[in-house]
């Protein structure tokens, strides 16, 4: 059994690092310690799809010990490998709003960044363009899908009216060419 300690570890890390430790582990069991309550429903979402039991332990209100067993039983779904043939397109640099919108579209971009199988392309429009410049905290995560092969797109006309500098990851692209990158994908997930 692996052990992993999560408290102070913001969504979806928590539920990515248990995940990890599952596929590095193969069918063993995992115990994730985290300190609130979403984490441990976030982790009860993923062993349900995964095919694990789950169970948990409640030490106070800011530290629970959630457990992933190993389910015979069960039929573990197959991950496709390479890209989901999925284009993601990001008109924001928040998710609802300034708060916590920000940290919600770092958290989700992370979470793309840690697929097994990455969108074919993410794009980027309107203030969503600010994710690509210089110095967004977004960066690295957006790096590790352009290192996997995801195409990295920003519309080159939101470039200019926000008056960002050049992408500093990925490349920029007219209206029309992002347009023929959503019509030849299997999915268009619009955020």
């Amino acid at each position: 059994m692996e052990w992993i300690d999560a408290r102070g570890m913001v969504c979806p890390i928590p539920v990515v690092r248990a995940r990890k430790a599952l596929e590095k582990n193969g069918a063993g069991d995992v115990t994730v310690r985290v300190d609130n309550y979403t984490a441990v429903q976030n982790l009860e979402k993923m062993a349900g799809g995964l095919g694990y039991r789950f169970k948990y332990e409640k030490f106070s209100d800011f530290e629970f010990d959630v457990t992933l067993e190993q389910n015979s039983a069960a039929i573990r779904p197959t991950v496709p490998s390479g890209a989901s043939g999925a284009v993601v397109s990001i008109g924001d640099d928040a998710i609802g709003g300034e708060t916590p919108g920000k940290a919600l579209m770092k958290a989700f971009i992370y979470s793309l960044s840690e697929l097994a199988a990455p969108p074919e392309a993410v794009l980027f429009s309107n203030s969503g363009a600010r994710l690509t410049s210089a110095g967004a905290e977004t960066l690295d995560d957006i790096q590790s899908l352009a290192v996997k092969g995801t195409r990295i797109l920003t519309c080159g006309t939101s470039v200019d009216f926000y008056r960002l500098p050049p992408p500093a990851v990925g490349g920029t692209a007219s209206i029309n060419e992002l347009v023929s990158v959503m019509s030849k994908a299997s999915r268009v997930i619009t955020i």
